[in-house]
């Protein structure tokens, strides 16, 4: 896992994410969101370029989430809803070494 110490400049930020979270937990089922979504962490708001940057813990709930149209589809409407149009998703995922 990566660990950020939040600093004041991403504390709304994060509370923006935290937001997301909730409505994204109320529009999938219990499940899916517990299984995909409760790991994933926030990592940065990037407000210029209007990218949210989320840690996820493994290759696969990235992949779960980026290979599911519906749940896609929910993402976008949720965090446009709460970062506004044009908003942009990008993943920090753990590089295993084999």
């Amino acid at each position: 896992y990566y660990v950020k110490k939040i600093i004041m400049g991403d504390y709304f930020s994060f509370l923006w994410y935290k937001e997301a979270l909730n409505l994204i937990k109320d529009k999938v089922p219990e499940y899916e969101f517990n299984t995909l979504f409760n790991h994933v962490e926030f990592y940065s708001y990037d407000v210029e370029n209007n990218l949210l940057t989320v840690n996820v813990p493994s290759l696969s709930v990235y992949e779960s989430i980026e290979n599911n149209p519906l749940l896609l589809f929910t993402l976008k409407q949720v965090l446009t809803k709460v970062f506004g149009d044009g908003i942009k998703l990008s993943y920090l995922v753990p590089v295993v070494k084999n």
